[in-house]
């Protein structure tokens, strides 16, 4: 499995990342206000390497994650 670095802002609401190793996955995530009560979640994902399931997979998890956090 890939080492990661993540980096977050004290608010919770930015990410950087980034794998070690091949495929070179690095992205960002930001959380910003939208219409009242509602949040915008902008995600950018870079990968140098083919399709990988299991980065789609760990995406998957990670926006659903997100979406029971701000929904509540």
């Amino acid at each position: 499995m890939a080492e990661v670095r993540v980096a977050t802002d004290p608010a919770g609401r930015a990410a950087v990342w980034r794998t070690l190793g091949p495929g070179g996955h690095r992205g960002r995530l930001y959380v910003t206000d939208a219409a009242p009560g509602d949040v915008r979640v902008t995600v950018t994902v870079e990968t140098g390497g083919p399709d990988d399931p299991r980065l789609r997979a760990a995406l998957d998890h990670a926006l659903g994650t997100l979406h029971r956090r701000y929904r509540s």
